[in-house]
C-alpha cells in the first residue's frame, strides 16, 4: 500500500475488512479501485466508452439496479482496460455493496 493511502484504497478496505464503515447509504454502490499502477478505463461490457477512467491508486463508485444483482446474464459486467490492451473483468452479477479492486 503506497505511503498516502487513497481514499479509494480505503474505501474498499472499509468495505472488504469491515463490511462498511462509510456514511449511510455506502451500501448502495459497488466500489471500484485501481491497483494496477496504470490508467485504466472502466465501461459496462456492452458499452464502447468508458463510464470512468482511473489512475492509478484513484477510484470510483457506481449503483446499479437490484435486478442487475440477481440477473447473472453476461452483459452484467465491467470491463477494466489498459493502454497496452490488457483486461480485467468483474461479474456477473454486479451487486451494491461490494467492492472490485482492478489489480495484476
Amino acid at each position: 500500500m503506497p505511503t498516502t493511502t487513497p481514499a479509494a484504497y480505503v474505501a474498499l478496505w472499509c468495505v472488504v475488512v469491515l463490511g462498511g464503515c462509510a456514511p449511510a447509504g455506502a451500501g448502495e454502490y459497488l466500489v471500484i479501485a485501481n491497483g494496477t499502477g496504470e490508467t485504466v478505463s472502466v465501461r459496462g461490457r456492452l458499452q464502447a466508452r468508458p463510464f470512468a477512467v482511473l489512475g492509478p491508486g484513484e477510484g470510483t463508485s457506481i449503483s446499479f439496479p437490484g435486478w442487475m444483482c440477481e440477473e447473472h446474464a453476461p452483459g452484467n459486467s465491467l470491463v477494466a482496460t489498459v493502454g497496452d490492451g490488457r483486461t480485467y473483468t468483474y461479474g456477473p452479477p454486479l451487486c451494491n455493496g461490494r467492492a472490485w479492486e482492478i489489480a495484476s
